[in-house]
């Protein structure tokens, strides 16, 4: 039965996570065909300086450009989770939550269903635009390299650079950026399913309050955010002041623990709130 829960989901959602990824994709399309075409290339001459009042002018859209796409994906991941937000409250605590919660289904398929497919939307749209901003800022970098001459192209200039800022941040702050790197990644593939839980979860506590359930979701949610963040600057103030500490006393600074707190935090929040939602629906559940 999970299997046909996740299928429809998937069938219900996917008109709208495909017009983002096609809205994504163009933005790629053209923005590399912009910035990799002779006019970045021609912008500097010889000497590294602009070559004319034109270039300054190419250089000012190209930038500005840059930044309204970077603003219009980012925009997309936010449209996803406002229509997964959406989609789940209606489905689950409206009119239509009667029909969802007679399903010979249990709670757990429910949610797990739900929260599967909107983190794989949302996994799939995050590595999309990530790559879509990655693709944009080397086109660019590219092409004024390739118009300076520069022998060494642009993977190899990252390179270099990657290994003197890991060589700079084992030694100095104990931080091995390999392993932060294989964290990191695991945190972007998980991140999504664990933030949907999250948002679901505070949907799920607004919808016991007796009026404007849907509003009390999200100031449940933004609240939850909020708490989180304290959370996390109160660790990073605890560990900045060790830190310190440990400089003055001409030890070296472990950052490690830190990073790993943060996670521990995002992890805990998302997980005690899918618990809460399942015992809510399971004993508190409060249809319009």
């Amino acid at each position: 039965m999970l299997g046909k829960l996740f299928k429809h989901e998937w069938k219900a959602v996917s008109k709208f996570g495909c017009i983002i990824v096609l809205a994504q994709l163009v933005i790629a399309l053209l923005g590399n065909i912009y910035y990799r075409s002779s006019v970045w290339v021609n912008l500097f001459d010889e000497d590294g300086q602009l070559r004319n009042m034109a270039s300054i002018t190419w250089l000012l859209v190209g930038v500005v450009g840059l930044i309204l796409m970077i603003l219009v994906l980012c925009a997309g991941i936010y449209a996803v989770y406002i229509y997964m937000g959406i989609r789940f409250y209606k489905k689950m605590y409206t009119e239509e939550g009667y029909l969802t919660h007679t399903l010979p289904v249990t709670t757990h398929k429910l949610l797990i269903s739900k929260i599967a497919v909107s983190g794989i939307w949302s996994l799939i749209i995050t590595v999309i635009m990530v790559l879509t901003m990655a693709s944009l800022v080397f086109a660019m970098i590219g092409s004024i390299l390739k118009g300076q001459q520069v022998d060494q192209n642009i993977w190899e200039i990252l390179g270099e650079t990657f290994t003197v800022i890991g060589t700079v941040y084992a030694e100095e702050m104990g931080v091995n950026l390999t392993a932060v790197g294989i964290v990191s990644l695991i945190t972007i593939i998980v991140g999504p399913f664990l933030s949907m839980s999250t948002l679901f979860g505070a949907l799920t506590i607004g919808q016991l309050s007796k009026k404007h359930k849907g509003l009390m979701g999200v100031l449940t949610y933004f609240g939850i955010m909020l708490v989180e963040a304290l959370i996390g600057m109160i660790v990073g103030v605890v560990s900045m002041s060790m830190s310190i500490g440990k400089m003055l006393e001409g030890q070296s600074v472990g950052m490690g623990g830190t990073m790993l707190a943060s996670y521990i935090i995002t992890y805990s929040i998302s997980i005690g709130l899918y618990v809460i939602s399942y015992y809510i629906i399971k004993n508190k559940l409060n249809l319009e």
